[in-house]
């Protein structure tokens, strides 16, 4: 890889589709099962107000108030590496009710073929998972989970894990049969057992694989990507829903002109009366903004939150307030992540900018190109766990040389709302 352009999601796919090969037939349309009675999203309760009435010109940019301090950084633990993970791609961090402990699932690199419990043999990377206490002291227990791939994403819901990763139809390695597409995983996160996989074919090359975001809405799993007519223009999202036993039940389409455009990566929350919050981006390096959505994905209001941002890959609620973590590009080269920072939004139930504090403090110069990304939030009672990676590149080739996961925790030391 010679020169990084725009992002590593788009990289990581143009590489997939090279080695993995193959033209993807037409996927069946499915119908979208009725909405479920909307439950709260894992992590904290959802804002009773409702946000104002819908419009379909983007609202103004919020500005920042200057409260007293919502959060208070408590410390900051480099999760990798370690003697077992060595570097901490896609690290997030959850928490598992169950156990009452963190985890925190990351791709890594190693040396040697592992074989998992479903008894497929990894090479090159593979996706596992390190506990923690609420203090994110180390306890010592650790797994692998997949084979690794260009990317992955996972969700938690309740005790439950859902792994989604770029793949290839199975048993059609390198075949210009093999349909390019997602393989998602569930997995029980007390005993890590694997309880179910599926894999999803996608309508290429309209239905692009990069990502792949998972969400839990409606009751339904739901795994997002970038949707890009004739694979050339990038204007929306391909969201394909599915039980939670990983029985597909239909698909949305989020594409002009019925939706303003938005690009991956994303997140989501369900408000109590069914709304549907998408963080997404309004463009490649553009803005970050939110689409609120009826339960039935029915297009309501958009708003900007934060401009020369994107990647707004976590999110949370602790009905009072709504945390963003985010990619600023202020000060990022124009085709290169390198001087890309991550930060952490915190707005109230009316979009008012309460704080904005960084998570990373990267710098672009002749001799360094570090970046931060992959942000990701975890609420628990009132302590924000936000899991970021710092990334480095090669100054003369700008390929990606290293990776590591690193995880905040602040408590939330103001309660009442804005």
């Amino acid at each position: 890889m010679n020169t990084l352009k725009f992002f590593r999601k788009y990289i990581s796919l143009g590489l997939a589709i090279v080695f993995l090969a193959g033209c993807a037939a037409p996927l069946a349309t499915l119908t979208p099962a009725s909405p479920l009675t909307p439950v709260n999203s894992p992590g904290g309760s959802q804002p009773q107000n409702p946000l104002p009435g819908p419009t379909n010109a983007p609202l103004p940019l919020p500005t920042e108030s200057t409260p007293a301090s919502l959060l208070k950084l408590i410390q900051t633990v480099a999760v990798t590496p370690n003697e077992h993970f060595s570097i901490g791609e896609g690290g997030v961090i959850y928490y598992v009710p169950a156990t009452d402990r963190l985890v925190a699932i990351v791709q890594t690199k190693i040396d040697h073929p592992v074989t998992l419990s479903t008894s497929e043999v990894c090479q090159g990377k593979v996706i596992g998972y390190m506990e923690y206490t609420k203090d994110m002291q180390p306890t010592g227990k650790y797994g692998y989970l997949a084979c690794g791939t260009a990317d992955e994403r996972s969700r938690l819901v309740g005790n439950d894990l859902y792994l989604s990763k770029m793949d290839v139809e199975p048993g059609k390695p390198g075949s210009q049969n093999g349909q390019i597409g997602w393989m998602l995983e569930k997995f029980d996160a007390t005993s890590w057992k694997e309880l179910a996989s599926t894999f999803v074919a996608l309508n290429s090359p309209d239905e692009q694989s990069s990502g792949p975001d998972v969400s839990f809405i409606n009751g339904q799993i739901v795994v997002t990507s970038q949707y890009a007519s004739g694979g050339q223009i990038f204007n929306g999202t391909h969201n394909h829903l599915f039980t939670t036993d990983l029985e597909p039940v239909g698909k949305q389409l989020l594409t002009a002109p019925e939706y303003p455009p938005n690009f991956s990566e994303v997140s989501m929350l369900q408000l109590s009366n069914g709304d549907i919050l998408l963080f997404t981006s309004n463009s490649p390096k553009g803005d970050l903004i939110v689409l609120r959505l009826d339960r039935n994905w029915k297009f309501l209001e958009q708003r900007v939150l934060r401009t020369k941002a994107y990647f707004p890959t976590g999110s949370a609620t602790d009905g009072q307030h709504f945390f963003i973590a985010y990619s600023d590009i202020s000060n990022a080269e124009v085709d290169s992540l390198a001087g890309q920072n991550d930060r952490l939004a915190v707005f109230d139930t009316q979009w008012n900018l309460l704080q904005d504090v960084a998570l990373t403090d990267v710098q672009s110069t002749p001799d360094s190109f570090d970046y931060g990304e992959n942000p990701w939030i975890t609420l628990q009672g009132n302590r924000l766990y936000v899991a970021y990676l710092i990334s480095k590149l090669d100054p003369d080739t700008h390929a990606l040389i290293d990776t590591q996961m690193y995880v905040n925790t602040y408590e939330i030391t103001q309660q009442s709302g804005g």
